[in-house]
């Protein structure tokens, strides 16, 4: 799965068929506010979640392709997306127990997700500072797990 604007859609489809099978377009509904994108002349209300898979073209269960997103969640980095997004859409589509692999960390929200649906996570980072926070932010879910 991988968050990507609406002008960017082609271009990563493009990039992420080349290794992988597509599968569908779920939608996350903006939380009641819109996003003007002037150039193309549009007032944006939801984003696009890609879901790309090995050897499918499927899902394993049903599943609903649009969500209510809970709003603008930005405490931790400027493109972090939102955690009940990440947790209903992971326990829709990952196995209970599962492997979660986000090569994006950002603010660490897949992988606080991930940990509480019970799965195991890997995250990487470029970014040193960044990377730090999202691991503070991680331990600390994990540690309100227990």
């Amino acid at each position: 799965m991988t968050y990507t604007g609406q002008a960017y859609l082609g271009q990563v489809i493009s990039a992420l068929s080349e290794h992988l099978g597509y599968v569908w377009c779920l939608a996350i509904l903006h939380n009641h506010r819109q996003n003007r994108i002037h150039h193309k002349r549009v007032n944006n209300c939801w984003k696009p979640l890609l879901v790309f898979g090995k050897g499918t073209s499927r899902f394993s269960e049903t599943v609903w392709d649009l969500f209510q997103g809970s709003g603008v969640e930005k405490d931790h980095h400027d493109w972090e997306q939102g955690i009940d997004e990440a947790v209903h859409f992971l326990e829709a589509l990952v196995a209970s127990g599962g492997m979660v692999v986000d090569p994006c960390l950002g603010s660490g929200t897949t992988g606080v997700a991930a940990l509480q649906c019970g799965m195991r996570f890997q995250g990487c980072e470029i970014d040193p500072e960044t990377f730090k926070r999202a691991q503070t932010r991680i331990a600390e879910s994990r540690s309100k797990r227990k």
